[in-house]
């Protein structure tokens, strides 16, 4: 058996409910964009892809032996942006504008553990954002991305990262928290 996995920053619960209450108004009205759910908010630090059970406890303590050593660090969002351009976008984000440093430390640590640990993460370049809404194709995003740099920064502090087994449904996926690691360096 193989899970779906990828290493995460989860904002707190008020940073959801907040940017939650700007975004419902906009569910459904904006096609083609589909509005990511809020419980799947999250910065994306390493994508692992279908995982074997049995590289998982490798995985595990690799991921503890980095959170160990890795400081908390404040993340601040904000700002509209298109991936992978505002004329042809299928992902609409809010990008780091404090933290991205720090989250691109981690991030290359954690991917360099994941390899080390028999697990290779899938190689694309890290870029500090949440990703808020989806296009099945290529669409213009210069209606959207005004609101987007609208909604007031926001920032947290991460001070753990989470190993998430995602499942692909028909609409977004689901995710369940395989473990909570405490940065504590």
């Amino acid at each position: 058996m193989t899970d779906r996995l990828f290493v995460a920053a989860f904002p707190p619960d008020a940073i959801v409910d907040d940017l939650e209450a700007l975004i419902s108004p906009r569910r459904g009205l904006t096609y083609p964009w589909r509005w990511s759910p809020p419980q799947n908010w999250h910065l994306t630090l390493a994508f692992l892809g279908d995982t074997p059970e049995d590289r998982q406890p490798r995985l595990l303590d690799a991921l503890a032996d980095v959170a160990a050593t890795a400081t908390p660090f404040t993340l601040e969002l904000a700002g509209g942006h298109a991936i992978p351009s505002p004329n042809n976008a299928r992902v609409l984000t809010l990008t780091a504008t404090q933290g991205s440093a720090q989250a691109t430390h981690l991030a290359a640590r954690l991917r360099s553990a994941c390899s080390q640990a028999g697990v290779p993460p899938d190689g694309k370049r890290f870029f500090a954002h949440l990703t808020l809404a989806r296009s099945r194709n290529p669409a213009s995003a210069h209606q959207l991305l005004p609101f987007l740099d609208t909604i007031p920064p926001l920032t947290w502090d991460v001070r753990d990262i989470t190993l998430v087994a995602s499942t692909l449904t028909r609409g977004a996926s689901t995710y369940q928290d395989v473990r909570t690691f405490p940065l504590t360096g």
